[in-house]
């Protein structure tokens, strides 16, 4: 297993596509953030540094999405935030599974496309 890494760059083009998405401004997102000016989302965007967890926290809320997502963008469209939690529920073991196996198909029905 590989040691995970974040590329700076994919995760400065993948903060500058959900702004985009969003129909942002770097104005709003530096409105939003409470920065005095916008060049912190500009080095965000330019891959030149990452933004503190604290802010990529509040990024995920102003862009509707996950941490994870922002910072490695390889969740597909549409999909559940929840479901590699879902998908990770195969190793349970089946007397466990039972027990949760309502829970499960209540989230999967409502939350899974």
């Amino acid at each position: 297993m590989d040691y995970p890494l974040i590329n700076l760059e994919a995760t400065g083009q993948r903060i500058k596509e959900l702004r985009q998405q969003k129909c942002l401004r770097v104005e709003d997102v530096r409105d939003f953030m409470g920065f005095e000016s916008g060049q912190a989302v500009y080095k965000w965007q330019r891959g030149e540094s990452l933004p503190t967890v604290e802010n990529l926290y509040a990024l995920s809320s102003l862009f509707g999405t996950t941490i994870d997502d922002i910072l490695r963008g390889d969740k597909e469209e549409g999909e559940s935030p929840l479901l590699p939690r879902l998908k990770r529920l195969s190793i349970i073991p089946q007397r466990y599974f039972r027990r949760i196996k309502p829970q499960v198909d209540f989230i999967t029905s409502r939350y899974v496309t």
